[in-house]
């Protein structure tokens, strides 16, 4: 990866148990530090599928996730007076994988998107196909299956094996020249790959504590502990929070519920992690803009002592200036993960 940001995230990533001696293999990932091996086509030029780093913000967020640059449709500005295109990568060869195989990219947007027409005004999807898409095997429309707007999220697709060589696509189509004058869909992160033996799934626990704003911040997280190191960099990522306030992730290996703050402290004996600036808007703006995240490295399991099959107890910590002393914090509720091999 070109380097790790604060982002959002939605969708909480899994991993599938087989045998724990079996390492992850990486089949395809780029994040897109330019468009070698994809086909970016467009029938509405200036508005076109680009790999670069512009607009430089999508709702606050930058429009990349690693930088310098991201996968994106738009001109530079926004997409008007209309757009239609595709991104289509190159050929990966799944036939290859031993077991069980996932699509994860990261996404972001700011575009029409009413609930109508199946897909929205402004149509976002992903298209796989072994055919050179004269048939289809998947088809994800990302209107309501897709997260926040303005916040870099993560999406799982599984795959099939048996599938052999396949190839992604990404389709934006405005539909009509109204309304066209937003930031555009962005894509990046992606990664093809096996999924590591021997993790479970994270799970939320606890309480989070709404904020003085009405927002109720959310943990996730993304990747996959693993100890010695394979598969996907491990994430725990919180969004929703106020903009521009200081936070820090709270962690330890025993669970708690005790009231803190006006909200629920969910970890006993906390560790405290270096503050963060959840950034977002800029000041004097108040939103819930604000993203928190911290990349757990196999270096920092094994300097605090973690072991394989060890659990682990996460919750995010912001300042909420709307509230008064000592209730002036915002909590989420507690994540629980288990380190795997």
């Amino acid at each position: 990866m070109k380097q790790f940001l604060r982002s959002g995230f939605l969708l909480t990533a899994a991993c599938v148990a087989s045998s724990l001696s079996r390492a992850q293999t990486i089949l395809y990932s780029t994040d897109f530090p330019d468009d070698q091996g994809w086909t970016l086509t467009s029938s509405t030029p200036p508005v076109v599928w680009a790999v670069d780093d512009t607009p430089a913000k999508v709702s606050g967020a930058n429009s990349w996730l690693s930088a310098p640059f991201s996968l994106n449709f738009n001109n530079g500005v926004n997409y008007h007076p209309l757009g239609m295109g595709t991104a289509t990568s190159p050929p990966i060869d799944l036939s290859v994988a031993n077991g069980s195989v996932r699509l994860v990219f990261w996404c972001n947007w700011l575009v029409e998107s009413p609930n109508c027409c199946g897909c929205g005004w402004d149509e976002r999807k992903l298209f796989i196909s072994n055919n050179g898409f004269q048939t289809l095997l998947h088809t994800t429309c990302y209107l309501n299956d897709c997260g926040p707007s303005g916040q870099w999220h993560a999406h799982q697709v599984t795959l099939d094996k048996a599938w052999g060589t396949i190839q992604l696509q990404f389709y934006f189509n405005t539909l009509d020249s109204s309304w066209n004058g937003y930031a555009g869909w962005f894509i990046d992160d992606l990664e093809v790959s096996e999924v590591t033996a021997g993790c479970a799934d994270s799970s939320h626990y606890c309480y989070p504590k709404l904020n003085s704003i009405g927002c109720t911040p959310q943990i996730f997280t993304a990747g996959q502990p693993s100890l010695s190191g394979t598969g996907t960099a491990f994430r725990i990522v919180a969004n929703n929070f106020m903009n521009q306030k200081i936070g820090l992730m709270n962690w330890g290996t025993t669970p708690w519920q005790a009231g803190f703050g006006g909200g629920t402290l969910c970890v006993s004996q906390p560790i405290h992690t270096a503050p963060q600036d959840s950034g977002g808007s800029s000041l004097p703006a108040a939103d819930c803009t604000g993203t928190y995240a911290l990349q757990f490295t196999p270096a920092m399991m094994t300097q605090a002592g973690l072991v394989v099959s060890q659990d682990v107890y996460c919750q995010y910590w912001s300042r909420d200036p709307g509230f008064t002393p000592p209730f002036n914090i915002s909590l989420t509720a507690g994540v629980h993960w288990q380190v795997c091999p």
